[in-house]
């Protein structure tokens, strides 16, 4: 199936609205029958996922060759996605996910890669410049040197060679006081994963009156 750069920004956009509308049909009341508030899980992000590949037949699902450039794509989930050149240049990664996906000649210069996902995919002749990649989780991807997590790639080699905060991480350090929206804090005061998931459930709280259920 073949994706458009409107569908993929139109489910990110609805996600949530889509979401809701299941939660509240299928919760015709807000506590179960022991008198406790139910407990709704948030989804963190749009997902998009095709079926496991089969041998040599590739991902059933083509978002190939796609003009995201600038876009806000944090929290979204890829996985077994045909993504074989996409433009990410200049977008808003975080806590993204790219599972099994197919991510050759993917450009992903200047995008914010905080805290993301890249496993199991093919970065053969893939672009890194000067990409945050802050805390990523980087694993069992091909590349020209090998598989990383079963290969020694010297960094000359590494697909990440041209990024940031990959090789040579600055220190956070701990955050106190009030909490802030994670998405509005530059650099290295942005806050870890436990606090940005925080943020985005008091935001579904608030945006869908929710008040009367336990989201997890």
């Amino acid at each position: 199936m073949k994706i458009t750069a409107e569908m993929v920004m139109g489910k990110i956009d609805n996600y949530l609205d889509e979401w809701i509308i299941g939660v509240r049909n299928g919760h015709s009341h807000t506590v179960d029958p022991d008198g406790k508030s139910l407990r709704v899980l948030v989804p963190q992000g749009a997902e998009f996922s095709g079926d496991e590949k089969e041998s040599d037949l590739g991902n059933t699902l083509d978002l190939s060759r796609l003009d995201l450039k600038g876009k806000d794509l944090h929290f979204t989930l890829f996985k077994n996605v045909n993504m074989k050149g996409i433009d990410f240049t200049d977008c808003d990664l975080r806590f993204s996910q790219f599972i099994s996906c197919d991510l050759r000649h993917t450009i992903f210069d200047n995008c914010d890669l905080s805290w993301a996902q890249i496993r199991d995919c093919n970065l053969l002749d893939s672009s890194f410049f000067n990409t945050d990649c802050y805390d990523i989780t980087f694993v069992e991807n091909e590349t020209k040197a090998g598989v990383t997590g079963r290969n020694y790639i010297p960094q000359e080699q590494h697909p990440l060679k041209e990024s940031v905060n990959f090789f040579g991480r600055p220190d956070p350090g701990k955050k106190t006081g009030k909490k802030i929206n994670p998405f509005q804090l530059p650099g290295d005061n942005r806050p870890p994963h436990t606090a940005a998931y925080a943020f985005h459930q008091e935001y579904v709280r608030e945006k869908y009156n929710l008040e009367d259920f336990v989201l997890w």
